[in-house]
């Protein structure tokens, strides 16, 4: 089988509109929101991202890891119905979509159009692992319905797709030529929020949009939501004298505007335990918490200590745990440190991946049937759903 020819399209850095599909909702709540800045030279999750939207469009998986190659065969998989029943030159991939006349644009994954039935396809596939907004009502799904309307004015229905294999989730909705107003406003409303001038532009603070904007650390919005919860939470410390808090710590030079500012932080750091913590207390009654799941986390493991030398020899020295040559002493002079890292070093001799994990399980299993094993107390903690 021939290796296909993998086109430039997303190697090359793409352009994006200042309001671009993906970023609208958020340039709705606060127009002065920038993407964060990063360092190019660190791999993060766009990266990986890149790279599956590339393999999805060529069909060549062999430079993915089993786990990224089964999530861009579930989209390939997905797409393909809609695919094969479309001409040659209905299927567009990687296509950068016009938006109200050009006022702005975005690039779907994939747009199918059958024009025997006048029914317009928009793919988008996501391979995140937290899922996003249903197509209904999500703000990017408009801006691509939008555009594909654009591409082809004739449709009569756009179905937007999102394919989210990581969550296992597939959502779609088809809009009408009577939603168009609808959406057309909305589009519109984001683009003269923006289109003002810098200084003027509206700052609003929002835990989810700042947390991903690259002025968190100068903009005033946050800056002054955080003073005044300060102010409220221990109002002694802060007094009644308004403190300049910096537009960015980096600014800050004079030492008692520095004293101000620690005071502040601490202060802040306070409030945020305080409000991890009682929100835990309402998850752990029963209350559902938006966005977050309680999840339990398991004590840590140690070995008791006493007269187990004995047994320890005895359990080493059964067929399935002879090739480690693990001597009891390995497990006695490490008896402080957590008895999974102790384990790991029994197994490491283990080549292979598979044998080595079910050899540490059924080492544990082995020293926990022996009454070897002492488990720490089980805490629970707040996870962002997925």
């Amino acid at each position: 089988m021939k290796k296909p020819k993998i086109q430039p399209t997303l190697k090359e850095e793409k352009k994006h509109a200042r309001v671009s599909p993906s970023g609208i909702k958020n340039l709705v709540i606060c127009p002065s929101m920038i993407g964060e800045p990063r360092d190019p030279n660190v791999p993060n999750a766009a990266d990986e991202g890149t790279m599956m939207h590339e393999a999805f469009e060529t069909g060549f998986l062999m430079n993915l890891n089993p786990e990224q190659a089964s999530a861009v065969q579930s989209v390939i998989d997905y797409c393909k119905p809609f695919i094969d029943i479309a001409k040659r030159e209905h299927v567009h991939r990687e296509i950068t979509l016009e938006i109200l006349d050009g006022a702005t644009f975005g690039t779907a994954d994939l747009l199918v159009w059958h024009p025997n039935t006048q029914d317009l396809h928009v793919f988008d596939a996501k391979f995140g692992r937290n899922p996003v907004e249903d197509a209904e009502t999500n703000k990017q799904g408009w801006c691509y319905a939008e555009g594909a309307w654009r591409k082809y004015p004739l449709a009569e229905h756009v179905t937007v797709h999102f394919i989210q294999p990581r969550c296992d989730e597939f959502s779609t909705h088809t809009f009408t030529p009577k939603d168009r107003q609808k959406i057309q406003t909305f589009i519109k409303m984001a683009i003269a929020k923006v289109n003002v001038p810098e200084n003027e532009r509206e700052r609003n603070f929002d835990p989810h949009v700042c947390f991903y904007c690259g002025n968190l650390g100068t903009c005033p919005a946050p800056r002054q939501f955080g003073y005044g919860i300060a102010k409220q939470y221990e109002p002694d410390k802060v007094g009644n004298v308004k403190f300049d808090f910096p537009r960015d710590p980096a600014t800050i030079m004079d030492g008692k505007q520095a004293g101000r500012a620690m005071v502040i932080a601490d202060i802040m750091k306070k409030w945020s335990y305080a409000v991890a913590d009682q929100v835990k207390q309402l998850a752990m009654g029963g209350t559902e918490i938006d966005g977050f799941a309680l999840s339990e986390r398991r004590g840590s493991t140690s070995l008791r200590t006493g007269a187990i030398g004995t047994i320890l020899e005895k359990i080493l020295t059964k067929k399935e745990f002879k090739k480690l040559k693990a001597s009891p002493e390995l497990f006695l002079e490490h008896a402080d440190i957590k008895l999974d890292t102790v384990l790991d070093v029994a197994v490491a001799k283990i080549e292979d991946l598979d044998e080595r994990t079910k050899t540490k399980a059924a080492l544990l299993n082995e020293l926990e049937k022996n009454g070897l094993v002492e488990h720490g107390q089980e805490s629970y903690y707040l996870r962002k759903k997925r």
